[in-house]
């Protein structure tokens, strides 16, 4: 039966669920031989159907060109044609309050339901669904419906209703775009996770359909429930192993700290599971190959736009939405399987799922690492003469040029957010965040490459760094107080320290690299030898002490 089209093996089983109903009633038999024959073929047939669908997911990610797919910004999966179960809202509240089991059967006879309407009779498999563990309805397997029009591409009657309202003259018309320019020229107009718009792919609703087609082969063959969950899994896991591979893998010098524990660990468990590196491994343990990017997609050239950002936003927020609606399944999918089984799944909810926006850091690092020529900044820094002997009141001009490409930054970020995709605010904080920071410690690092400073040197840069600051908050009007920069003011003021306090700065401010923590202590005028020479030595120890012996 493995040739089937997987509609056609649905209403296989609805017939035979049916019958082995039928059989239970009017002659008390559970139909055994039956059940296990249907159980056996239904694996088989399983097994061969979810292999053929982790290879179409592969080819489809190997050919997806990571642009957005515009849907409704109330669109949810329960408005996916294979989703219409989901949609008796008040039998799924009913059915979840109450811990009705997808197990459980119904008291009532078979034939009851039938005797005062003449539609239909109890072999119609086409019959409406009106609660969760009742037979599956008009499930169909083709990619839309009339709902599905209307979610994705927005055609919705009210919204046909507003154009054609908005239509009913030129001025109108001239208005209304006048209105929607302005929203776009709106620099703090960037969408919060909530409320705005739902970024997908193609690739994204298919693998959501994947989900509505293994839920009712679920609820036909009960026996194997757990395994189908199982390949749920899957599919999700080679989705965010292709997200991460394809977006966060893509440059060498990936921050130490840009992945957490939880995702590393979820990482090395699907490459270990479900990653293959030949095909011999392929055939004997049913792994699949790591997809690798269309050659149609440029991420990391310089003419790429902002190093390939609309395609990293769409896809770690493809991924963040699937994520989404694995965790409004959870509950149901708990509902299909025993409780001793729960296991599994929770554990999967919070290694995998809850760790899918974590991969926003490395997916976005790219970026902000390449937008600012930070080695440029910090020579620039390191080349103002901080041995001055009076209080200056001008800033330098280190100060202008990197604020300016910041405001540069700012508007292709608008750009974007304007005219290609929205930009959920996550995904604006994100940027922003690793760009301050690596800003913030380019400041440090070219303060602490000064060979001499004296107090009015140090209290240029606090002038020089306050200016910023200004600046910057006319940049990113919409994020206030700005991440990280205490991280350059406690070294400034660190230089005014008195020499009983600067020992335990020192040692304890380990955020700051040895040389700079080094090159603080050699120019602190107020310092005595001894104290200099004695937290030198300490620095240099604690710099041996981590750098790996190598022998020839």
């Amino acid at each position: 039966m493995t040739h089937f089209k997987f509609e056609a093996f649905i209403q296989v089983l609805k017939l035979t669920n049916r019958l082995m109903e039928i059989g239970e009633q009017f002659c008390q038999s559970d139909s055994s031989i039956l059940q296990e024959a249907m159980r056996r073929q239904s694996i088989v047939y399983f097994r061969s159907y979810h292999n053929g669908r982790l290879e179409e997911l592969k080819m489809f990610l190997e050919n997806e060109t990571w642009q957005w797919c515009p849907v409704k910004s109330t669109f949810h999966i329960t408005q996916l044609h294979e989703f219409r179960f989901l949609r008796e809202t008040s039998s799924i509240a009913s059915d979840l309050t109450t811990s009705t089991s997808f197990n459980q059967k119904t008291d009532f006879d078979l034939f009851d339901r039938y005797l005062y309407t003449e539609r239909e009779h109890p072999f119609d498999l086409d019959q409406t669904r009106t609660t969760l563990s009742s037979s599956p309805s008009q499930y169909s397997t083709n990619s839309y419906d009339a709902n599905d029009e209307n979610m994705l591409n927005g055609n919705s009657h009210n919204e046909r209703k507003v154009r054609s309202d908005s239509n009913s003259s030129s001025e109108s018309d001239s208005e209304n775009e006048q209105k929607r320019s302005s929203m776009y020229r709106n620099r703090s107009h960037y969408h919060d996770d909530k409320n705005g718009s739902t970024i997908v792919t193609n690739t994204t609703l298919n693998v959501t359909r994947l989900f509505g087609r293994y839920m009712e082969m679920i609820e036909m063959l009960k026996p194997i429930a757990f395994d189908v969950i199982i390949c749920m899994t899957q599919l999700f896991d080679y989705y965010l192993y292709t997200v991460y591979t394809l977006f966060a893998c893509d440059m060498d010098d990936i921050p130490v700290d840009a992945l957490s524990s939880r995702l590393r660990f979820t990482i090395k468990r699907i490459s270990d599971n479900l990653i293959v590196n030949d095909d011999s491994e392929a055939a004997l343990h049913e792994k699949i190959p790591a997809a690798h990017l269309s050659p149609l997609v440029d991420i990391n050239s310089s003419s790429s736009v902002l190093y390939g950002l609309p395609q990293r936003i769409v896809a770690a927020e493809s991924l963040v939405f699937l994520a989404e609606q694995f965790d409004f399944l959870l509950p149901y999918l708990k509902l299909m399987i025993p409780a001793e089984r729960h296991t599994f799944l929770t554990q999967f909810y919070s290694q995998t799922v809850q760790v899918t926006h974590e991969l926003r850091i490395p997916i976005y690092h790219n970026v902000s690492a390449n937008i600012l020529d930070y080695m440029s900044i910090a020579v620039m820094i390191s080349k103002v003469n901080w041995d001055i002997g009076e209080i200056l009141t001008q800033h330098n001009i280190y100060v202008d040029e990197l604020a300016n490409e910041l405001q540069i930054f700012r508007n292709r970020l608008d750009h974007i957010n304007g005219q290609l995709l929205p930009i959920p605010k996550a995904v604006y904080r994100t940027l922003w965040d690793q760009i301050l920071d690596k800003i913030f410690y380019t400041m440090v690092e070219g303060y602490a490459s000064a060979k001499r400073c004296s107090n009015e040197g140090r209290a240029l840069m606090q002038l020089d760094f306050q200016q910023l600051l200004r600046r910057l908050e006319r940049v990113i009007e919409d994020m206030k107080p700005l991440p990280h920069k205490e991280f350059v003011e406690n070294y400034i003021k660190a230089y005014y320290l008195p020499e009983q306090s600067i020992d335990q700065w020192v040692r304890e401010n380990i955020i700051y690299t040895t040389k700079q923590r080094t090159a603080l202590v050699t120019m602190m005028s107020h310092l005595s030898k001894k104290k200099r020479a004695q937290l030198t030595q300490y620095l240099d120890e604690q710099d041996r002490s981590r750098t790996p012996v190598t022998t020839s």
